[in-house]
């Protein structure tokens, strides 16, 4: 499992999510702020829940538990189509609340990091990282993720899949990892 991967593949939805609620959800204004509104909400919930998390699931597990959630929450965008808005704000407040969580969780991360990655390595993966989720580097991905939506025709369909299978195969790899490892 790798960060750099995990962030590229939630930034190219980021970046063409207003996209994909104008245009392929045929939303106006109003329904896509509130959307956009009422999934913030995923925030809240997950900067609440970190905290009972924290002193009882692993750090590197709880990271892969977040990566396959933001897997799920990102399919469940496949599903806006037909079953509706509202499956498309759970699907969004699911992946923002184990974004969250993931964040409130760096401290511990980032230590787990340090145990799982050789010394000699260690500055350049929190550089390389840092540098891809960043802002502006995170435009890369979003203009990735618009590139690949003008090559796919606009089918933001297929994007959103990409995302999830990359965010689920990050999560799998990551089990076979020293970052899931049960030392503290």
């Amino acid at each position: 499992m790798g960060i750099a991967p995990v962030n590229f593949s939630a930034h190219i939805i980021v970046g063409n999510i207003i996209y994909y609620l104008t245009e392929n959800l045929d939303l106006d204004a109003s329904w896509t702020g509130l959307v956009l509104g009422l999934s913030a909400g995923g925030a809240i919930i997950g900067a609440t829940m970190a905290p009972y998390f924290i002193g009882r699931v692993h750090p590197g597990r709880l990271v892969l538990g977040c990566v396959a959630g933001s897997a799920a929450g990102t399919a469940m965008l496949l599903a806006g189509q037909n079953l509706g808005v509202w499956i498309v704000v759970a699907g969004r407040a699911v992946t923002m609340a184990c974004a969250t969580m993931t964040v409130v969780t760096n401290v511990h991360t980032l230590t787990q990091r340090q145990r799982s990655i050789p010394n000699r390595y260690l500055s350049c993966t929190v550089a390389i990282t840092r540098t891809i989720s960043s802002n502006p580097p995170c435009r890369l991905p979003r203009v990735a993720g618009s590139h690949l939506l003008t090559m796919f025709g606009g089918d933001m369909d297929a994007l959103i899949a990409i995302s999830a299978a990359v965010l689920l195969l990050c999560a799998v790899v990551g089990l076979f990892t020293p970052f899931v490892s049960r030392r503290s």
